[in-house]
């Protein structure tokens, strides 16, 4: 939805007949939304170069605050999952739509004073939309730190294989001597496939002589439509060499590398010969325990956070859009004085082209208010038919896009 917001010098000096021309003119291809009286003497404006150069700043300024209404747009939609967001702003006697809070704009002394000068005024633009847009960093960064945190304990998505055990082992699913940990056994996990199920159980105790034969045990329970879990319990020095490892220390082998344990040799020979996955595991009912305390507790972290910056989103794109339109309306006076004077009469309307008919719309108001060797000289035109930085017109020309 495009309105263009219009100021111009009065035709035969009377502002009722110029409103009933721009009327006449325009016709089916817009509607006049609104008749606006500008005040433009109750606004501290400067000399003619400083209205330019401060139109240059508005024009700067005006494009980082859609940058930072974008942002929020989008932060809001990420957080709700929404492929639109509806916004309102919310005045002192109501919440509006965005669309109605154009139509029905006036000035808003009590928060931007038109006793200030210039300057001063658009300083107190740039200040509010810095610190709305500090505000979103900063709630978006406790949100993130509160996902990263999530992430650490984060259930893993897929099968058994790449599960995090600590989250398999529910306490449910644990008997008391399901996992031996003692001065010489230790408990390991094997991911077994069911394709290999079989011969897993016939050679499990074959991959390694440390193995406690008759020692695999299936955990009920645990089990997806591809693997099944089994613990193994292994001796962890090698009885074999027990004695030259009590009596020499530990050796390293002919390639200068530390000599593997039974546990480690279990892992690659299971790895190589059964295909089966099979991990070191350290079960801990208190450990299992507080992951799920810490999951449910980043999880309501991360819950909170993101309802704040949603909150947030709602208000702050509304109470920067007051700023935006604001702004929108000191860039048509700052136009109007610049063009025709601080003293002018003049006539200032909201216009709302109908959809599609906005170049129409252009092409009737500069036949009223530009003389035919202006028009014929092609002078005035938006920026991009111009080719310039700027659109230039024989009235005071502001569009907003809604």
């Amino acid at each position: 939805m495009v309105y263009f917001l219009v100021g111009a010098e009065n035709l035969f000096g009377d502002s009722d007949k110029t409103f009933s021309r721009i009327t006449t003119e325009l016709g089916n291809l817009a509607t006049i939304k609104n008749r606006i009286d500008v005040q433009i003497r109750d606004f501290k404006l400067s000399n003619v170069d400083q209205l330019i150069s401060s139109n240059e700043a508005m024009l700067k300024m005006e494009t980082h605050i859609e940058s930072i209404l974008k942002k929020i747009e989008r932060t809001y939609m990420d957080i709700t999952e929404s492929q639109h967001a509806e916004f309102q702003v919310n005045t002192r006697s109501s919440s509006v739509s965005l669309s109605q809070y154009v139509q029905d704009f006036k000035w808003d002394n009590n928060i931007f004073s038109r006793s200030q000068p210039l300057m001063e005024l658009l300083k107190s633009f740039q200040q509010k939309a810095t610190t709305i847009d500090n505000d979103i960093r900063q709630k978006q960064q406790v949100l993130q730190e509160a996902k990263n945190n999530l992430n650490s304990v984060a259930l893993k998505e897929g099968n058994l294989l790449v599960k995090d055990l600590s989250d398999v082992f529910r306490k449910e699913y644990v008997k008391e001597k399901d996992f031996i940990y003692t001065e010489n056994l230790t408990t390991v996990v094997a991911i077994v496939p069911n394709n290999v199920l079989e011969h897993f159980q016939q050679q499990y105790e074959l991959m390694h002589h440390c193995v406690v034969p008759g020692s695999a045990k299936q955990f009920e329970g645990i089990q997806d439509k591809d693997y099944t879990v089994w613990r193994i319990v292994i001796f962890k020095l090698d009885y074999k060499n027990l004695k030259k490892i009590l009596l020499e220390g530990e050796k390293l082998d002919e390639n200068g590398k530390r000599q593997k344990t039974p546990v480690e040799e279990f892992i690659s020979a299971s790895r190589e010969k059964l295909k089966v996955t099979v991990k070191e595991f350290q079960y801990n009912e208190n450990d299992c325990a507080e992951r799920e305390r810490q999951r449910t507790a980043f999880q309501t972290q991360a819950n909170s956070q993101s309802g704040k910056l949603r909150q947030t989103c709602e208000k702050s794109f509304g109470n920067l859009y007051e700023v935006y339109i604001h702004l929108k309306f000191l860039r048509l006076v700052v136009e109007i004085a610049a063009k025709f004077g601080q003293k002018s009469n003049n006539t200032t309307c909201l216009i709302q082209p109908a959809p599609g008919k906005e170049k129409q719309v252009q092409q009737k108001l500069l036949k009223l208010f530009a003389d035919r060797a202006q028009l014929d000289a092609g002078m005035y035109g938006t920026k991009e038919e111009l080719e310039d930085t700027e659109d230039f017109f024989p009235y005071a020309y502001v569009p907003i896009t809604v």
